[in-house]
């Protein structure tokens, strides 16, 4: 069987993978599952069925996924003059949780059936038990809110952002009470403002923001709309999420892309496009 990538665990030892059961009828959706690789031994066990897009809590005890689960619901159809009943098979998804060790799922949140909405970019908080995903439409990624929910299920569903923010990304700040968008803009995860940095309104984003960890910087790839003409590459920047200062790391012919903080060191991980990979101590 097929699988697509998963997730590594905190620790390293364990990875979730998700594997794919291709389907070969009009209509009926490949299935998706997720298994626990043991990295040390190679052992591969069933963890869900019908899952996707793992996350691992910090603590590694636990993994949010994107659930799917099939309803039967009435449907009415007219054949002329006759009223023909039945039902039809619907899927719906949403966002669940699961205990890697008792494989005990809890249901965190069901996107409404029939608005072809899911659930995506799953990230658990870093200090606090809550989760942050993406509501978005299943065709037009470009159009999504953030939201939060309780890890263990008990507790208020915090919308953050609407559908029109087209969030397609939510990144935690170090310390849990911010949350960076898609494009350049910080919501309070408690009270649920929304404020952009005008120091990056005029630029278009080349990779989705993320903080830079336990501080008020945030580090993104992307270029001035003002230069576009005569100099197009993608560059590393960071912004300050408080004050709005803005500096550009990389100048290359080349663009750069998938910055990556490496954890409990000052340095920065990047691509360059045609070149390879490069540190930076910042």
């Amino acid at each position: 069987m097929p699988f697509e990538w998963g997730a590594a665990s905190p620790a390293g030892d364990k990875a979730a993978l998700v594997l794919v059961d291709r389907s070969t009828t009009k209509g009926t959706p490949s299935r998706f599952s997720i298994h626990l690789l043991d990295v040390k031994t190679g052992e591969l066990k069933l963890l869900v069925e019908d899952g996707r897009l793992p996350a691992w809590s910090p603590d590694g005890t636990r993994i949010a996924y994107r659930s799917r689960v099939a309803e039967d619901v009435p449907r009415v159809l007219m054949d002329g003059t006759r009223i023909i009943t039945g039902t039809q098979r619907i899927w719906t998804e949403g966002l669940q949780v699961v205990d890697v060790t008792t494989k005990i799922t809890t249901t965190l949140f069901t996107v409404e059936p029939g608005t072809e909405h899911t659930v995506a970019d799953i990230q658990w908080s870093p200090v606090r038990d809550r989760i942050a995903f993406i509501k978005t439409h299943s065709d037009f990624w470009e159009a999504g809110a953030i939201l939060t929910v309780p890890a263990d299920g008990r507790g208020e569903t915090i919308e953050l952002t609407s559908m029109d923010s087209n969030a397609v990304a939510a990144g935690w700040s170090g310390d849990g009470k911010q949350i960076v968008g898609g494009t350049v803009w910080v919501a309070d995860t408690t009270a649920g403002e929304r404020k952009g940095l005008p120091s990056t309104q005029y630029m278009t984003m080349g990779s989705l923001p993320t903080w830079i960890a336990d501080s008020e910087w945030i580090v993104f790839t992307g270029k001035k709309d003002f230069e576009y003409e005569t100099y197009s590459s993608n560059d590393l920047w960071i912004v300050n999420a408080q004050d709005g200062r803005l500096q550009r790391l990389t100048q290359t012919q080349e663009s750069t892309g998938y910055p990556h903080w490496v954890p409990n060191t000052p340095k920065l991980l990047f691509s360059e496009q045609g070149v390879g990979i490069w540190e930076l101590d910042l």
